[in-house]
């Protein structure tokens, strides 16, 4: 069996990084892929082709050309308009359709296709995801729940004496905050939060690692939402490949930090996977999928909503060394988490056995 992904962005985004971490997982069990990556968004998604099984920036005729080599399967990853595509070209391949979106614009958009005949399954990364694509579309197609996978060979703690590029970091606890900087993920509700602690706390340093998505205007809103005295405590890093990204973790998780999120809408976050795997504990809104992920207390810290002072409540509390206790709890479930239920090898097994019930004839 040969399986073709196609999504329509190439970044190092968290679908993009499942995409590579799923063509591992069929590996293991004997099933060869490739991705088309469409459109390169910024330098970071350069990384990605460097594994040859991924090609990106395709005129129309290499699309097609792709589309219709010996594929059996194709994955349509949140990009409608192939669909029509390939109804149009006449291609005649088994088709999934995953999707990701968690906002519920992205979601109208991107299931409204799936309806359609050619689709044979959807697959999902959280049941969040498969409980709205049922509350939106009433579609009667199976909907499969595939939890992200993450490559633990990759994603472990690093000793701190081994972290030689934030040698300058190491003294003081380090807040990280990754994601695009866009408004639907809140850059600036996390240096508010830091602005807050910061007048109690200075030995902090708050870390944001992201990429423009071509809105210059928010970029510097966000920025000057830094006042001058505290400008030295914040450092933006960009197109970090993933594979350094376990450096990042590993600073916030040894230094007494975490990863913080402040997105409006998630479904099931990748850097909430790679924090925990590298022991990095993690804070967060409870929206989208994260429930499935975070339990208060347990697996990582839950705030409310865009509520700024409950917020740092949260981050005060995970990284105040008096409740040691808690943290080291929480860093030991969310570790467990992840091994017993993302790594590649877990979900190898639970792909193939999708797969088999897709099409009785998964290898």
């Amino acid at each position: 069996m040969k399986i073709l992904y196609v999504y329509p962005f190439c970044s190092l985004g968290g679908v993009e990084i499942s995409i590579v971490n799923k063509m591992q997982a069929l590996k293991k069990v004997g099933i060869d892929s490739e991705a088309i990556l469409l459109n390169i968004w910024n330098k970071g998604g350069n990384y990605l082709l460097n594994n040859s099984s991924i090609k990106a920036n395709l005129n129309i005729n290499e699309l097609i050309d792709m589309l219709r080599k010996d594929f059996d399967i194709i994955t349509i990853i949140d990009f409608p308009k192939l669909l029509y595509i390939i109804d149009r070209l006449n291609i005649n391949k088994k088709i999934i359709y995953e999707t990701h979106c968690s906002t519920l614009r992205e979601m109208k958009i991107s299931y409204s296709i799936m309806k359609q005949k050619k689709i044979s399954a959807i697959i999902v990364p959280s049941q969040f995801n498969k409980e709205m694509i049922e509350k939106i579309t009433n579609i009667d197609k199976n909907i499969f729940v595939l939890p992200n996978p993450i490559d633990i060979n990759i994603f472990s703690n690093i000793p701190t004496a081994e972290l030689n590029f934030y040698k300058g970091f190491i003294n003081k606890k380090n807040i990280i905050w990754i994601g695009r900087l866009e408004r639907n993920k809140n850059p600036i509700n996390f240096i508010k939060m830091g602005n807050i602690l910061l007048q109690s706390n200075k030995d902090l340093n708050f870390i944001i690692i992201g990429n423009i998505c071509g809105d210059l205007n928010y970029f510097q809103l966000i920025k000057s939402n830094i006042p001058i005295d505290y400008i030295s405590n914040y450092t933006f890093f960009y197109d970090i490949p993933n594979e350094r990204m376990p450096e990042i973790y590993s600073l916030a998780a040894n230094t007494g930090g975490c990863l913080v999120s402040t997105s409006e809408n998630e479904s099931l976050p990748m850097i909430f996977l790679e924090a925990m795997a590298c022991k990095c504990p993690v804070v967060s809104p409870n929206v989208g999928g994260i429930g499935e992920l975070i339990r208060n207390n347990l697996t990582g810290k839950i705030y409310e909503s865009n509520n700024i002072n409950d917020g740092c409540k949260a981050i005060k509390e995970l990284i105040d060394k008096n409740n040691i206790t808690i943290r080291d709890k929480i860093i030991k479930n969310s570790y467990e988490l992840v091994i017993a239920k993302h790594s590649i090898d877990k979900i190898s097994v639970a792909y193939n056995t999708i797969l088999y019930s897709i099409f009785n004839e998964a290898k």
